[in-house]
């Protein structure tokens, strides 16, 4: 072989060489690029449903209190009700006891007695007639007793209209939240694993090991996508 050859041979081998060099470096350069601004981007969602659970913490905060004053409320109005129902059922029972007295003295032949515990009767039922205004009679059940729980749960959707008064829903919220946040600063760790295999690739001088290393930052980087979806991403509210 002519020293012309030898050269050109050599020459050709050098260039190819630098090809593929150049091949790699625009591959590394680019996958860099993509990989940091994925992770910037769940970076700041991490930072944004950070700030979320935060607020749903609040939020789960103000619903306690609510809850606890509007149970407050309720218990207050219940025992308003409950007290008219007491005091009405205690006068309609005087009411029954008095006519009955009267019946009795009517039929002794007192008929003075009589007519005066008529009148008083009849004072006692507009008594009774008014207490009954002061209490609700849709939770009075069928055998005459008042039911507290119903009237406590009517309270507490009525509350609910106009405050949050359920701390659980804000909870599940938090935790989701941060689930996602802790998911996303992981997922930007991979993704800062992945770029040090890029970096690794742009430094090494073995043409196999540079593409050995890029790979490995590829994979990496797809790894930790496919760990984004199913533990951040997937879960919703």
């Amino acid at each position: 072989m002519s020293a012309e050859t030898e050269t050109k041979t050599e020459t050709e081998t050098k260039d190819e060489g630098e090809g593929e060099s150049k091949t790699v470096d625009t591959a590394i350069a680019i996958a860099i690029a993509v990989v940091s601004l994925v992770a910037a981007l769940l970076a700041a969602m991490a930072v944004t449903d950070s700030g979320a659970a935060s607020g749903a913490l609040e939020d789960v905060i103000f619903a306690t209190v609510n809850r606890e004053k509007a149970d407050v409320i309720a218990h207050t109005w219940m025992f308003q009700d409950l007290r008219a129902f007491v005091q009405h059922e205690r006068l309609v029972s005087l009411v029954a006891s008095t006519e009955a007295a009267a019946a009795s003295a009517e039929a002794r032949g007192e008929k003075t007695l009589a007519k005066s515990l008529r009148d008083q009767a009849k004072a006692l039922q507009v008594s009774a007639e008014s207490a009954a205004d002061f209490y609700s009679a849709e939770y009075v059940r069928a055998d005459g007793s008042f039911d507290e729980t119903a009237f406590l749960a009517h309270q507490m959707r009525f509350e609910a209209r106009n405050h949050d008064v359920d701390p659980d829903d804000d909870l599940a919220a938090a935790r989701v939240y941060f689930t996602r946040s802790s998911s996303y600063i992981i997922s930007v760790a991979g993704m800062g694993v992945s770029i040090t295999f890029f970096i690794l690739a742009q430094i090494a001088v073995n043409p196999k090991l540079r593409w050995w290393w890029f790979w490995a930052g590829v994979v990496m980087f797809v790894v930790t996508l496919i760990y984004t979806f199913f533990a951040a991403w997937s879960r919703s509210l």
